[in-house]
C-alpha cells in the first residue's frame, strides 16, 4: 500500500509539474505578444499581405486559442488545465486528434519558413531551391506517416476522466518520440547550409559593404536554430527517457519557444 501511495503521489507531482509549466509559458506568450504588438502594426498590419505574412499571423493568434483550450480541457497522459467538468469520450477524442493535427500544421509552417529564408541567403538557387523542396517534402510525408500511425494507435485509449482531475486521459504509442526525427534532420540541413553561406559572405566584399545587415540576418538566424532544435530536441528525450507521467510536459511547451516577433516575416 505504501508503494502505491508513494507511485500516486510521484504521478500527481508530475501532473502539476507539466499544468504549471503551460500555465507559465502561456504567461510568457502573451507577455511577448503584448511587447510586439507595436512592431506588429508596423510591420504586418501596414504593408500588403503575402504568404509568409500570413503564415505569421495564423501562429501568432489561432496558437494562444488552441492552447487556451488545452488548459481548460487537456490532451492525453497528463493534467494541465483540469478546468472542464462535462467532458465526454467523443468530445476528448474528436479535441486530441484537431490539436495533433493543428500541431502538425503549425510546426510546418514554421519549417516552411526556415526553408524559405535559406532559400534566400542563398540567392533563391534554381538547384538549391529544388533541393530544399525535395527535403521539406519529405520532412512533411514522414511526420504526417509517423503521426497519423500513433494518432490511430492512440485515439482509441482516449477518455474522459471525470472524479478526480477533470482531464482527457490516454495512452500514447512507444514511437512516438521518432515524431520529431525528421524535423531536427531538417532544422540541421537548415543549419549547415546557413553557417555555409554566412562563412562565404563574411569574404564577400560586397557583403562587407552591408556588414551590419548580414550580421543582423545571420545572427538572428543562428538564434532561431537553436531554439527550435531546443524545442524538438526536448520532447523527444521526455517521451523517450521520463516516465509516462511526464509526457504532456513537452506538447505545448514548443508553442512557448519558437520567436514570434513580427521582424522575421518582414526580414
Amino acid at each position: 500500500m505504501a508503494g502505491l501511495a508513494g507511485i500516486l503521489s510521484t504521478y500527481l507531482f508530475h501532473m502539476v509539474a507539466s499544468r504549471n509549466l503551460t500555465f507559465a509559458g502561456y504567461v510568457v506568450l502573451l507577455y511577448d505578444h503584448l511587447l510586439t504588438l507595436g512592431d506588429e502594426i508596423e510591420l504586418i498590419w501596414s504593408r500588403p499581405g503575402n504568404p509568409v505574412s500570413i503564415i505569421f499571423l495564423m501562429n501568432r493568434y489561432l496558437t494562444p486559442l488552441v492552447l487556451a483550450i488545452d488548459i481548460y480541457v487537456i490532451i492525453p497522459s497528463a493534467d494541465k488545465g483540469g478546468l472542464a467538468r462535462n467532458l465526454t469520450v467523443r468530445f476528448c477524442r474528436t479535441w486530441f486528434l484537431t490539436d495533433a493535427y493543428y500541431n502538425f500544421v503549425l510546426l510546418a509552417s514554421i519549417h516552411a519558413l526556415m526553408v524559405m529564408r535559406v532559400n534566400a541567403f542563398w540567392g533563391n538557387s534554381a538547384k538549391l531551391r529544388r533541393w530544399l523542396i525535395g527535403a521539406f517534402v519529405l520532412y512533411l510525408t514522414s511526420t504526417l506517416g509517423v503521426l497519423t500511425s500513433a494518432l490511430h494507435g492512440t485515439v482509441v485509449t482516449v477518455q474522459p476522466e471525470t472524479l478526480l482531475i477533470h482531464t482527457c486521459w490516454g495512452q500514447i504509442v512507444d514511437y512516438m518520440w521518432t515524431i520529431w526525427i525528421p524535423a531536427i534532420l531538417l532544422e540541421c540541413m537548415i543549419f549547415t547550409l546557413t553557417a555555409i553561406r554566412a562563412w562565404q559572405l563574411s569574404h564577400s566584399p560586397i557583403a562587407r559593404m552591408q556588414l551590419p545587415l548580414v550580421k543582423t540576418l545571420y545572427r538572428d538566424g543562428f538564434q532561431y536554430f537553436i531554439v527550435i532544435v531546443l524545442c524538438s530536441f526536448f520532447p523527444l528525450f521526455v517521451w523517450v527517457k521520463a516516465p509516462m507521467s511526464l509526457a504532456a510536459m513537452p506538447n505545448d511547451y514548443k508553442h512557448y519557444g519558437f520567436p514570434d516577433h513580427p521582424q522575421y516575416p518582414s526580414v
